[in-house]
């Protein structure tokens, strides 16, 4: 039951961060697949997070801009202020996972 609330809560919080990015206008302009962990206090609000977009595989005309990067960086950061991941412990905790970006068509 546990794991299942996770998963949940892991998608949820991927689903309301690709929501926040759209309504700020931020645009996918190809496929992009990135790594996230968030670090949260045991309440669910989110201390930091690390990210790494996945560049194995990957051609060099695919590659994500560095201006690109750089408003992702600003928006995520944003994003993480104020929200708290779905679910809470007793402790703090991170949650992992990747997820593909695609663009609008």
């Amino acid at each position: 039951a546990e794991q299942e609330a996770m998963g949940n809560a892991w998608q949820k919080i991927l689903q309301d961060l690709a929501n926040f990015l759209k309504k700020k206008n931020f645009v996918w302009d190809k496929s992009t697949r990135c790594f996230h962990k968030f670090y949260c206090n045991s309440d669910g609000t989110i201390d930091y997070v690390l990210y790494n977009f996945i560049t194995k595989n990957v051609k060099p005309e695919d590659l994500l801009s560095i201006e690109k990067q750089i408003e992702y960086n600003r928006l995520l950061n944003l994003f993480i202020k104020d929200y708290k991941f779905p679910m809470t412990a007793k402790v703090k905790f991170g949650q992992c996972g990747s997820i593909t970006f695609t663009p609008k068509k």
